[in-house]
């Protein structure tokens, strides 16, 4: 028979348990870090972030893998270094041309190249028309850019995407926690009821009730166990490591409050949204490239070229057509060093009588006007995600602050009232098990609204394309212990 002081303490120790705790939980997902430990003391940044969360999971460590091993921002690293690549050529003047030349070979001998009247070996060098060099650089190096802010804006894509899931993982990780302390505490109150049953003061009602409710929260861990396993398999894609790579628990969290209004990040939106600078950069490449087609269809391309000639029948004519004068020394000596000479050439192209210059012409101005209209699209679209992405936050923000300051405490007062009736006998087991379900479960609906409201300031980093969290300031969680 279990008296009423044993009750008492019974239930105070139970109660006690279900407080949050600060820290992690002591899962079983995590594991052993996979990493090389002689890498990460030989000082690797990022191997020792990695060897790190195989024990303790930190958003600082995971956004450090991310941005250095995701295959997606890794793939448009290479391609931006390969407009960078193209765009250190483009202005470099075309290729130097070697030409050469075996004039009027018989066809009776066409193998014997003595026997040709001319052999001409020269050089070629094109200049293109005036200031097309210096556009073709200008929009080579415009197309760089927007190429490195593409890359940046992927950066921007991944690191909230690790953010989303690192709160899901944290979400689902205190999720399990909490069920399992629910477990714990419901079997605690069947044996409680169990034990009045048998002594005659309790119901089988309360038995059964609570065997059930036992049961019933088992079944529900499995839809956390997956959600983990998600978020981890996630986590582990992200940030470029093997889908079953070791996570351990999260470190303690706190929430943050953003400093800046919608007017001051508004205000520097422009210049720090990576598809705002790369629509500039393309109107840049626009402008460069127009300003080529006209100078392309203004200015002739110049064609300088020096050609060496050498004549191998030159001494056979000369010496057959002098046989029937007086020969002389002087006769053959002119011929002979007649048979070396060079050429030099120059010419340009006619670009006024090429209809298809003013066609060039017209689409770059197109192009040119279509880039501007896309800036003014990005821009107004990106305007909206901030304004949208503020007001998902805000909302978050006083969704979580009145679970965390008055949802949570009021819960918590209700439950202290249920034990102390059961404490004095005027409650029952079912009342404090319905009381201790409440509770526990506004526990799980504040993680959801914590996950909400950071995965909310992950939405406004991305929309403003840059990090914001030099805005944030840590405020501590208002959570209090349950006595």
């Amino acid at each position: 028979m279990v008296n009423d002081a044993g009750r008492i303490a019974l239930v105070a120790v139970m109660v006690c348990a279900a407080a949050p705790a600060a820290g992690g939980v002591g899962g079983d997902h995590a594991a052993t870090a996979t990493a090389d430990p002689e890498r990460a003391a030989a000082g690797d940044p990022v191997t020792e972030a990695e060897a790190r969360i195989g024990h303790v999971v930190r958003l600082e460590d995971l956004l450090a893998l991310a941005r250095a091993r995701n295959p997606d921002v890794l793939e448009l690293r290479e391609r931006a270094g390969a407009a960078r690549e193209r765009a250190s050529g483009a202005g470099r003047l075309p290729d130097l041309e070697l030409q050469a030349e075996i004039q009027n070979t018989p066809l009776t001998s066409p193998l014997s190249f003595r026997e040709s009247e001319m052999w001409m070996l020269g050089l070629r060098q094109t200049f293109p028309a005036l200031g097309t060099r210096a556009a073709r650089g200008r929009a080579a190096n415009a197309e760089a850019g927007v190429a490195s802010e593409s890359t940046r804006a992927r950066e921007r894509d991944v690191v909230r995407d690790v953010r989303r899931a690192y709160w899901e993982y944290h979400r689902a990780e205190q999720a399990l926690r909490i069920r399992r302390e629910v477990i714990d505490l419901t079997r605690r109150v069947a044996d409680l009821a169990r034990a009045a049953y048998e002594s005659g003061r309790g119901s089988q009602q309360d038995v059964l009730r609570t065997a059930v409710e036992v049961a019933r929260i088992q079944a529900e861990l499995g839809s956390d166990e997956q959600a983990l396993r998600s978020a981890q398999v996630m986590l582990n894609a992200l940030t470029g490591r093997e889908p079953d790579a070791a996570l351990g628990e999260t470190a303690e969290v706190r929430s943050h409050d953003l400093r800046q209004g919608l007017d001051e990040l508004d205000a520097t939106l422009v210049d720090r949204r990576p598809e705002l600078v790369a629509a500039r950069r393309a109107i840049e490449r626009s402008e460069a490239s127009l300003d080529a087609a006209r100078r392309q269809a203004r200015l002739p391309t110049l064609m300088v070229g020096v050609d060496y000639g050498y004549m191998p029948r030159k001494e056979e004519t000369a010496t057959a057509a002098a046989m029937p004068a007086e020969e002389s020394p002087a006769a053959t000596a002119a011929p002979e060093m007649d048979r070396h000479f060079y050429t030099v050439m120059v010419g340009v192209n006619l670009p006024w009588l090429n209809p298809g210059r003013k066609d060039a012409v017209r689409e770059a101005e197109r192009s040119l006007a279509a880039d501007r209209r896309a800036l003014d699209a990005i821009r107004a679209t990106s305007r909206f995600q901030l304004r949208d992405a503020m007001a998902r936050y805000h909302a978050a923000r006083i969704a979580f602050d009145q679970m965390d300051r008055d949802i949570v405490p009021k819960a918590r007062q209700s439950l202290e009232a249920a034990q102390g009736a059961f404490g004095v006998g005027r409650g029952d087991a079912l009342g404090l098990v319905d009381s201790l379900r409440s509770y526990l479960a506004i526990r799980l609906e504040r993680e959801r609204a914590l996950a909400s409201l950071e995965a909310a300031l992950a939405d406004v980093e991305r929309a403003m394309g840059d990090d914001v969290e030099a805005n944030r300031t840590p405020a501590p969680l208002n959570v209090q212990e349950t006595p």
